[in-house]
């Protein structure tokens, strides 16, 4: 159960020390914040719960044995679509022109031996999840754009396996996946979301 509120998650996205970290780490900060963020304001927008955590149920951990994220989603729809959200900051003319990393950083386990690490980085599997929602903080003149700013994309798993190394999913995203399933911004999200 959460024992925070949804301005302690908008305090990390206003935060001005995270705000001038590097790339890296701010990427690394913001994560987690993003995940809550999005939850909360797709279901606000919404009216109803389209996205649920699945943390936030015992019956739910239960029900997918859930982990330190071993399952290899980070919410549910409604209607039971497991999506993968991953937070990445772009810069390019568009959100939606540079690919984007996608492998993960699991540590090798048996649930990961054979082609899934073939570049030290461990792939995931289509069978982890349906859906990956892309988080796309555009960074334009060196500025990045404001959590209020974010544009999206909301991939199926389909789109994105490695024809060279099925079941496993391609490393990065390629920018025209990102394109071809934009939302360009939380409510266009949020009516696709629905849909599912």
């Amino acid at each position: 159960m959460k024992n925070y509120t949804d301005k302690d998650v908008i305090s990390i996205l206003e935060n001005n020390f995270i705000s001038q970290l590097s790339n890296t780490e701010y990427g690394k900060m913001i994560q987690c914040a993003a995940e809550e963020y999005i939850e909360h304001r797709v279901n606000q927008i919404a009216g109803e719960p389209i996205l649920v955590n699945v943390t936030d149920s015992k019956e739910l951990m239960e029900e997918f044995h859930y982990q330190n994220n071993g399952p290899g989603f980070d919410r549910l729809t409604k209607n039971g679509k497991k999506i993968q959200i991953k937070f990445r900051q772009v810069d390019g003319n568009t959100p939606y022109t540079r690919q984007t990393h996608f492998s993960n950083t699991r540590r090798h386990s048996k649930k990961n031996k054979g082609n899934g690490d073939q570049t030290g980085m461990i792939a995931y599997r289509n069978d982890e999840f349906d859906f990956v929602l892309v988080i796309l903080c555009h960074i334009k003149d060196g500025v990045r754009k404001n959590y209020k700013e974010w544009s999206f994309s909301l991939i199926p798993v389909d789109e994105l396996v490695d024809v060279n190394n099925s079941p496993f999913l391609l490393a990065s995203i390629p920018s025209d996946r990102l394109y071809k399933y934009k939302c360009d911004d939380i409510y266009m999200l949020t009516t696709k979301l629905k849909e599912l």
